[in-house]
């Protein structure tokens, strides 16, 4: 279930950047945007880069064909240029390469960024070990972990680990006996 989210966030992620492109926001800022949303969602830097690379191959795809609209603006003219098949292909696949490394290269940096920041803020949220310490007749100190509250009974025995406090504790037992 965990795997089919992170694959579901990756592709909406992809798409939800695909569409804010076609609304006029910058490629760039889209593939650090996807850098650092993401792996506040997923807690996984490869979710962002991946999605980084199906956001290019998309892009890729689809403004592909509308640089064929450019043939109406050739000259009438007829050039012969010997070109293969092969190498058609070639120039198509580096043609895809070339911004599916650039926009790995981008989302892997703010990814590592985003996770950072991440961690810190769900940290910053976890409560932390607490330490109460109470003092028996002996003055002898034990703590005990854990702690989820501290009842006003556990603050007197907080307040009698001060030094002025065990000083009159000391002067207490000492008339006492």
């Amino acid at each position: 279930m965990k795997n089919i989210l992170k694959v579901l966030s990756i592709i909406i992620g992809a798409f939800a950047a695909l569409i804010l492109t076609r609304l006029g926001i910058s490629y760039l800022l889209l593939l650090v945007a996807l850098g650092f949303i993401l792996p506040f969602l997923t807690k996984d830097k490869k979710s962002a880069v991946l999605s980084g690379i199906l956001y290019a191959a998309i892009s890729y795809i689809i403004s592909y064909p509308s640089g064929l609209f450019l043939s109406n603006y050739m000259p009438s003219i007829e050039i012969p240029i010997n070109i293969s098949p092969i190498e058609v292909i070639f120039n198509l696949l580096l043609g895809l390469l070339v911004p599916m490394i650039v926009a790995a290269i981008i989302c892997f940096i703010t990814a590592i960024i985003g996770e950072y920041l991440s961690n810190k803020i769900q940290h910053k949220d976890k409560k932390e070990k607490e330490y109460h310490f109470q003092q028996n007749n002996e003055n002898k100190i034990q703590y005990d972990e854990g702690f989820e509250e501290i009842t006003p009974y556990d603050r007197k025995n907080l307040l009698d680990l001060t030094s002025i406090q065990k000083a009159k504790n000391k002067r207490k037992n000492k008339e006492n006996k």
